[in-house]
């Protein structure tokens, strides 16, 4: 695997990897995608995972990914756990 930041527009689905440590069962877990700072999507689900490990989200955009820059936040509870930024070129 070969993760980076910045891509080429075109593509409808983007893959975050995480890891986690301590995460109780039954813990709300929220994770939110912005576009240039506009909240585009929030998907919030109890936690019925492993306590620990390593996964990955998608996120899907039907018209497809639009250029700008992206931040991804990962809440467990109400505190946020992690944060990423990615850049869609313009063509």
């Amino acid at each position: 695997m070969n993760p980076r930041n910045v891509f080429e527009p075109g593509f409808y689905r983007i893959y975050i990897f995480y890891e986690f440590n301590r995460i109780n069962w039954a813990v709300p877990v929220t994770r939110a995608l912005y576009h240039d700072g506009v909240l585009l999507s929030v998907t919030q689900e109890t936690w019925s995972g492993f306590v620990r490990g390593r996964g990955y989200y998608f996120f899907f955009e039907q018209e497809g990914f639009a250029p700008g820059d992206y931040e991804v936040q990962f809440f467990v509870g109400d505190e946020l756990s992690a944060r990423a930024t990615f850049t869609v070129r313009e063509f």
